[in-house]
């Protein structure tokens, strides 16, 4: 049996392992597409699981939205805010070209905020990644630093999470989408790189919003 790990901080004793959410609890919708065939990355049970481990309440009856997808929409970085712009609460999911799957949950919408001292967002965020496609990894605000997310136009580049002694991020994603890195942080303890990998080269990017 696959499980749900959830980790909230490095300085207290880990948090049980959560069984998977159950087949026939609830079933989470994605608003539908006109006119795309694009591949999605989502699938049920990550937003089961998403939906029974982290998220707040408020979306657990709420559809999913695809605002931005990579396969559909291109690689351009203004596309992204400009679909972005009017939803709050997001989630980004990313997959590699060696196939590993991981994202973040943000509670401010992406908007250019130049500066690397220009952090912003909300302890309620978190990152994860899908080990197995029935299992989940979270980790939560440890509550060590708020640099929660950060959108730059002039570099193309978002980035999730900080604070590690070699000045990682969680997710950074830049180069129009192409590549990102990720690595340890204090923000939401994290001691290695989400998916395993420092450096990835982006096969698709995905961000969903909720509406009711």
């Amino acid at each position: 049996m696959d499980w749900v790990h959830v980790s909230e901080s490095s300085s207290v004793p880990p948090p049980p392992l959560l069984p998977p959410s159950s087949p026939d609890t609830f079933a989470p919708e994605i608003e539908p597409e006109d006119g795309t065939s694009a591949e999605f990355i989502m699938t049920q049970t990550i937003m089961k699981n998403l939906l029974e481990n982290g998220l707040p309440l408020i979306h657990r009856f709420q559809k999913w939205k695809r605002l931005f997808s990579l396969l559909r929409d291109g690689c351009s970085f203004l596309s992204l805010l400009s679909k972005c712009a009017s939803h709050r609460r997001t989630i980004i999911l990313i997959q590699t070209t060696s196939l590993k799957t991981f994202g973040a949950y943000s509670t401010e919408s992406w908007s250019n905020r130049p500066g690397p001292a220009n952090f912003y967002g909300s302890g309620e965020s978190f990152v994860f990644e899908i080990p197995t496609p029935s299992s989940l990894k979270m980790y939560k605000w440890t509550g060590c630093n708020n640099f929660f997310q950060l959108c730059d136009q002039d570099t193309s580049r978002i980035a999730i999470g900080g604070g590690g002694e070699g000045g990682e991020f969680a997710i950074c994603v830049e180069d129009d989408f192409n590549r990102g890195t990720s690595g340890p942080t204090e923000t939401y303890g994290n001691e290695m790189p989400l998916g395993g990998e420092g450096w990835f080269e982006v096969l698709n990017f995905e961000v969903y919003g909720f509406v009711s």
